[in-house]
């Protein structure tokens, strides 16, 4: 038995997103962390830390040190964390101390106090264009070349996502093909209209029309789709040199650490592309709280300032992100908010 169990909800998660694997890393987890805890000879110290959704993420002790470790379930997104942490040495980040390369587990540094940058905008501590000039200077300041040990667990994944992974990261370049390729897929599979008749053929039955997609808010609008897919093929070519980014560049991973003097990123997922591409994130963070064009308009401008790069390519990624995200919450019902992102980003 875990000394301390998954947050409610995360082990449901867990099982009905990894499938199999994931249930056997729920079966094989409190022998795992008994022995990652050996290992790296720390001792559990408080309850799991909340937050994530396929990590057992507890604080620890060990060699005098308050620390944190994190077991993973490893997916095509989170297998080459440790190597971009190597990368990063500290410097606008949590410190990796250790790495089990076989099961994923790491040993990190704990934030400290650990207040979410997003917590310090939504209390009203932060303005909205504070919160982006620390986020998207952090992340300027994380950019490099990938270079020292690079060194990761295997990738894994359970579906088609499983291409072939570059190493030592995935590249933007494949992802935005990629998305290029499932995102008309994506919206043919949401018609719930059959296929449109020969030219010439007689009407079906009762004169009906086909439909458009729907999501919650209604049709879904096919131009969005084409949009965000020919934007996915012109950005596979990067505006500049290709440098570590992260496709999950938001506010909720960014933490106020030693002792209230650095903000530093957790949880990075690391890509190796276009320096804009960490602008697709970030922006949307932000822009849910009130998805109108003119606050779009206003994150855009502010956020490629901020990270020095083409104000397009920042409207690009955000719009190509906002409708990519659109593949899951159109299932789950949850579109809205997505769609009303994305034409805020179209008509920005």
């Amino acid at each position: 038995m875990l000394e301390h169990e998954l947050p409610a909800g995360m082990a449901d998660f867990i099982g009905t997103e990894f499938g199999p694997r994931g249930r056997r890393w729920l079966d094989d987890l409190p022998a795992l962390v008994d022995t990652t805890c050996r290992r790296f000879g720390v001792r559990i110290t408080g309850p799991v830390l909340p937050g994530g959704t396929h990590s057992y993420v507890v604080p620890v002790r060990g060699d005098g040190r308050e620390l944190v470790l994190k077991v993973p379930v490893l997916d095509e997104e989170n297998f080459a964390e440790c190597a971009a942490l190597r990368c990063y040495a500290g410097d606008g980040a949590v410190r990796l101390y250790d790495v089990d390369l076989d099961s994923g587990a790491l040993l990190l540094e704990r934030a400290d106090p650990g207040t979410p940058l997003l917590t310090e905008y939504e209390r009203g501590a932060l303005s909205l264009d504070e919160v982006v000039d620390v986020a998207a200077g952090l992340l300027r300041r994380l950019r490099r070349v990938p270079a020292g040990d690079l060194s990761h667990p295997a990738p894994q994944s359970d579906g088609p996502a499983a291409a072939t992974v570059a190493e030592p990261f995935p590249l933007v370049r494949d992802l935005a093909l990629r998305w290029a390729r499932e995102l008309p897929e994506a919206y043919r599979r949401f018609t719930d209209a059959p296929p449109p008749s020969p030219a010439g053929a007689a009407p079906s039955a009762g004169g009906a029309r086909p439909t458009a997609p729907r999501g919650a808010g209604g049709p879904l609008p096919k131009p969005l789709f084409d949009e965000a897919s020919e934007l996915c093929v012109g950005f596979a070519e990067p505006d500049g040199a290709e440098v570590l980014v992260n496709r999950d560049a938001h506010t909720g991973n960014v933490l106020s650490g030693r002792g209230g003097t650095a903000w530093l990123l957790i949880d990075p997922k690391p890509v190796v592309g276009d320096a804009a591409f960490d602008a697709g994130h970030l922006v949307w963070d932000l822009l849910r709280y009130e998805p109108v064009p003119a606050r779009a308009a206003r994150l855009v401008d502010r956020v490629a300032a901020g990270l020095a790069v083409d104000r397009a390519r920042v409207r690009g990624w955000a719009l190509i992100r906002a409708v990519q995200n659109l593949t899951w919450a159109v299932p789950a019902g949850e579109a809205a908010p997505y769609l009303a992102g994305a034409a805020a980003l179209a008509a920005s």
